[in-house]
């Protein structure tokens, strides 16, 4: 039983950094685009928003949205897991040695 919760705890670990990636990958995306905005603001006359800046802020959204999203979905499987697994395991131990013979 204790490989299943160690497997778990790494599998949770690894997807901790991949979503981290994820969300960083999208903020510099998200920076570069309105960096590249104040450079056009800057040689241009001012005017309404354009596609560039709905981007932007989209980009910042969505990090913002899969980030909260992420931390409810990591919080739930824990609980989740935690519960099934001692669940599971506090069952074998009670019913004995006899039982794994």
């Amino acid at each position: 039983m204790i490989d299943v919760w160690l497997f778990f705890s790494l599998f949770i670990l690894v997807l901790v950094m991949i979503t981290h990636t994820y969300i960083n990958a999208l903020v510099r995306q998200a920076q570069e685009e309105a960096g590249k905005r104040e450079v056009m603001f800057v040689s241009t006359v001012p005017g309404p928003p354009n596609a560039d800046v709905k981007s932007h802020e989209s980009n910042f959204r969505r990090a913002e949205l899969f980030n909260s999203r992420a931390k409810r979905a990591f919080v739930a499987s824990l609980i989740l897991f935690q519960a099934v697994f001692w669940t599971v395991s506090m069952r074998a131990y009670l019913a004995g040695p006899d039982s794994f013979l």
